[in-house]
């Protein structure tokens, strides 16, 4: 029989005396870890702490860099003291020509009245800052309209510096400004001209928005888009001119939600689509919509789902009618609410028989839905020629932005004010 150690006799005999030591143990085990753990935990946040510091040092450091490329120059507006290259509005004068607007080459330019406007994003001084500046032809006064820095549109400073001038243009006596950038907030303003130059007004934040008027009333397009992801909001301007008033919403989420597939004035086609595809990011449409952005107030149907061909792909709206097409192509008539099946003939390498093609949407010619360069489309008589000369529409694939140079030319200015490039 095994003999028991002296130690275990006495725990045997004494066991809260055992168990106290124990509990003592444990405590004192606690308290280590944690100590440990407040110790780790001070040194992690002293790590983020300066992981951050490090980090707004970098952009902070960034924004200089960029801050500091443009040239300086001693000048109100952009460029009379010392010379500077670039895209230049010139004014002759006996005692030397002027530097009216030193300009990017595809700056926006507006005129009303005397009054020429330049909208700009670095023109010349010690920043990138977006700003809008006016010039009187007759009285050589200088203005800065807007200048994004000292507005603080954004309170982030390397934000500002990606602003740009989205549009800038004179709808009935009213200067329009509109700022936009990529993957962030814009904003529409406008300057009411009768009653001077001081009078900015602030309407509301959009992405990249543009402002058309439509009947007595203005719409603002706005949206972003990045890869296959893009979203679409359509607005109104109220009656104050103080606010955009939110008509519609569409985001295409890589061919899974929705799509706007056309506009034409204030209305504007949604379609409801269904991933056919995620390689190719290609989608079967469901049903269209349609909103008259100025005459109703909210989505009404334009195809329904019963009346849509199960095979279609692409789509193209014009004047009240939809192409529809896919496997097979079909015409729907808005007046009629009638679907047509289109016959195509054999010549056209699109045929049915040959296997599915995407065809792409490249414009109208002489009234017609051209694609793929060669297939017009005759919404009338629901009819395709395939025709030996291309009907592709150019513009619609090439930027149609003047610069500023065709601007000024546009503008027909007396002699005296004249274009000129400096390398």
């Amino acid at each position: 029989m095994e003999d028991f150690s002296q130690e275990e006799q006495t725990q045997a005999k004494n066991p809260k005396k055992h168990h106290g030591m124990m509990a003592k143990a444990v405590i004192f085990l606690g308290i280590i870890i944690i100590v440990g753990l407040v110790a780790m935990n001070f040194y992690l946040l002293k790590e983020l702490s300066k992981a951050k510091w490090e980090n707004e040092k970098f952009a902070d450091l960034v924004y200089e860099l960029m801050k500091d490329e443009a040239p300086t120059v001693d000048s109100d507006m952009n460029g009379d003291e010392e010379y500077l290259p670039g895209h230049k509005l010139m004014k002759k004068h006996k005692s030397g020509d002027e530097t009216i607007f030193l300009m990017d080459e595809y700056d926006r330019l507006a005129e009303w009245g005397d009054w020429l406007f330049l909208g700009d994003v670095a023109y010349g001084d010690n920043n990138d800052y977006a700003k809008v500046l006016a010039y009187n032809m007759e009285t050589e006064e200088k203005k800065v309209l807007l200048d994004v820095e000292t507005q603080k549109f954004y309170k982030e400073t390397r934000f500002q510096l990606s602003q740009y001038v989205n549009q800038l243009e004179v709808i009935d006596n009213k200067l329009f400004i509109t700022l936009g950038g990529y993957m962030m907030e814009g904003g529409v303003y406008y300057v009411d001209l009768e009653k001077g130059l001081d009078s900015l007004n602030f309407v509301g934040q959009a992405r990249n928005p543009t402002v058309e008027k439509i009947d007595d009333t203005y719409i603002v397009f706005a949206g972003e888009g990045d890869a296959c992801y893009s979203e679409s909001v359509f607005y109104v301007i109220n009656e104050k001119m103080d606010e955009l008033v939110k008509k519609l919403e569409v985001k295409d989420d890589c061919g899974a939600s929705q799509r706007v597939v056309g506009r034409e004035g204030s209305k504007v086609y949604v379609a409801d689509l269904e991933l056919k595809s995620e390689a190719e990011f290609e989608s079967l449409h469901k049903q269209i919509y349609m909103i008259d952005l100025v005459h109703s107030q909210g989505l009404g149907m334009f195809i329904n789902d019963e009346q849509m061909p199960s095979d279609v792909t692409r789509v193209v709206i014009k004047d009240g009618k939809a192409l529809l097409y896919g496997y097979n192509m079909h015409v729907y008539d808005e007046k009629l609410q009638k679907m047509t099946k289109i016959s195509v003939p054999t010549a056209v390498p699109y045929h049915p028989d040959k296997g599915y093609a995407p065809l792409i949407f490249e414009g109208y010619y002489e009234g017609n839905i051209c694609l793929d360069s060669s297939i017009l489309v005759d919404l009338t008589t629901n009819s395709i020629d395939l025709l030996e000369e291309e009907c592709r529409d150019e513009s619609l694939f090439t930027s149609q932005m003047k610069n500023v140079e065709q601007q000024i030319e546009d503008m027909e200015l007396s002699k005296e004010f004249y274009y000129t490039f400096d390398e």
